[in-house]
């Protein structure tokens, strides 16, 4: 007769890693607001070009816009 080992509270590595594995891994955040980005049009051809100011230029121009817009 075969025994079977698996004794009741014993567990499985494969079990047991399977979970730490899936804990280590980060979730991603549910939701992100949309953040500002500010662009600026060249006129080139009789077209309108828009491009996007960098990302620091961008983040100073929407704080002095929101600042300006606290006086009014």
């Amino acid at each position: 007769v075969e025994q079977v080992s698996g004794v009741v509270g014993e567990t499985s590595p494969f079990f047991t890693s399977s979970f730490e594995f899936v804990d280590m891994e980060p979730t991603p955040p549910l939701y992100q607001p949309v953040q500002p980005h500010w662009f600026y049009c060249l006129c080139a051809d009789s077209k309108d070009l828009w491009l996007p100011i960098c990302r620091e230029d961008s983040v100073r121009l929407e704080q002095a816009w929101r600042g300006s817009n606290r006086n009014r």
